[in-house]
């Protein structure tokens, strides 16, 4: 033991940048089911927060594949999540049917 304490495996670092951190000071990973249009607006209200979003759209792709204007209402509302994520520097991946993970930012990487 008291060789890898000697090596440094156990004392941290401290990462000494002249760059200031633009990331939030803390986030959340939140889960949001989405059922309508509202639930778009507070599913982009915390991507500019700064969360971590796990996005279940099962029900709302249920109402689209029955309704036309649901349907065109779903892609829009997935093509502006799309748009704000290449803006801002986020991700977008699919991580079941019908399950996204969604990154705010470009602090947060996901390796494909």
């Amino acid at each position: 033991m008291l060789y890898l304490e000697k090596m440094g495996l156990f004392t941290r670092k401290t990462k000494e940048t002249s760059e200031p951190q633009n990331g939030p000071e803390s986030f959340y990973i939140k889960r949001i089911t989405l059922n309508g249009a509202r639930d778009f607006v507070l599913l982009q209200q915390n991507l500019l927060e700064g969360n971590l979003m796990i996005v279940n759209f099962r029900p709302l792709a249920r109402t689209a594949h029955q309704s036309n204007s649901e349907s065109s209402m779903l892609h829009d509302q997935l093509q502006r999540i799309k748009k704000y994520c290449l803006r801002t520097g986020g991700s977008v991946t699919k991580l079941k049917e019908s399950l996204l993970l969604i990154t705010p930012n470009n602090l947060f990487r996901i390796e494909r």
